[in-house]
């Protein structure tokens, strides 16, 4: 069930396995210099699963050109029990799929059963206005009783594409805390990299998870291509020199300007 509220929320109070596709175009979220399809943190390219950069396109073989997806650096997977906290699984209890429009804020509240034992995974996540190549999420899990949690995050590289892949892989490492892949697209060469800084939670994570404490962590990513991508990572480490709340902050501050014109 969609509904819109007198606060500007466009809000799904259920899950439907047949809506990934078209809530993906419904809870999408945008800065000018690239937009993120509204889907969540578990899924990948076959729930179309898209970051997609506005002005940067590619043509494969003889298949149309079309505009560039990035990797995805907002992919989260979590296992308690070894089930997993997937919306398309049998164990969902609650789910509920909120955009702000106001400040283009997507946010999700997703309550799980395993083993009798409720657990519940919140979201938000935003692409600054203030800061174009900026990427910003939030991620919490509670339960309400003592669990052991095995929590995976990355940049997913294995992307959504219509016609054809558009990019190759040049190479990923760590380097001062964050996370880089290199790519470079298949027609023009042109280069692109993608940061991935996470606050309070490593790639992998086995977590002895208290009941009733909730853990939380955030991901500042970057995403710079062709002339941007040069030197871009000490432009990332510079946006990392502040929070999520505080980018979050800031975003809302520019989304408000907007709405004053």
């Amino acid at each position: 069930f969609i509904m819109i509220t007198k606060l500007w929320k466009l809000q799904e109070t259920e899950f439907a396995k047949e809506n990934i596709e078209k809530n993906g175009s419904r809870f999408l979220v945008g800065n000018g210099y690239m937009g993120y399809r509204g889907t969540l943190e578990e899924f990948n390219k076959e729930q179309l699963v898209s970051l997609n950069m506005a002005g940067l396109f590619d043509k494969s073989g003889d298949l149309w050109r079309e505009s560039v997806n990035a990797p995805n650096p907002f992919y989260v997977k979590c296992t308690v029990d070894g089930v997993a906290l997937d919306v398309r699984g049998e164990n969902v209890v609650s789910h509920t799929q909120t955009l702000d429009i106001s400040c283009a804020l997507h946010s999700r509240n997703t309550v799980f059963s395993v083993n009798d034992t409720q657990i519940t995974v919140e979201s938000e996540r935003f692409l600054s206005l203030k800061e174009d190549e900026l990427a910003a999420i939030k991620y919490t899990v509670c339960a309400d009783r003592d669990i052991k949690l095995t929590l995976d995050t990355e940049i997913d590289s294995d992307v959504w594409n219509i016609n054809g892949e558009h990019f190759k892989i040049i190479g990923s490492e760590n380097k001062n805390g964050v996370n880089i892949l290199n790519i470079k697209t298949l027609e023009n060469k042109t280069p692109m990299c993608v940061y991935e800084y996470i606050n309070g939670a490593q790639n992998h994570n086995e977590i002895e998870l208290k009941g009733g404490v909730a853990f939380t962590f955030t991901k500042l990513c970057g995403v710079y291509w062709g002339e941007a991508a040069k030197n871009s990572q000490s432009k990332f480490l510079i946006l990392c020199e502040k929070d999520y709340d505080s980018h979050l902050s800031a975003h809302k501050t520019e989304w408000a300007k907007v709405w004053d014109k």
